[in-house]
């Protein structure tokens, strides 16, 4: 439940549908969020960075199609 109190706040990126009832985050951005959080970064921060890794994700999968 935790996971989803931060989507909420904003503070950790939207999942990706794997199937009817499952989903999923790309390793790379789990990585880049933890050792954002163990750098200390602030929610603010983190904030920009989740949206900076959700646009991310967008794009790539706008040049895979």
């Amino acid at each position: 439940s935790t996971i989803y109190l931060r989507i909420q706040q904003g503070l950790w990126p939207k999942p990706v549908k794997l199937g009817p009832r499952s989903v999923g985050w790309p390793e790379s951005e789990v990585t880049v969020l933890n050792a954002a959080r163990i750098a200390g970064m602030l929610d603010g921060e983190i904030r920009a960075l989740v949206t900076r890794l959700e646009a991310a994700r967008k794009t790539a999968f706008s040049q895979v199609l």
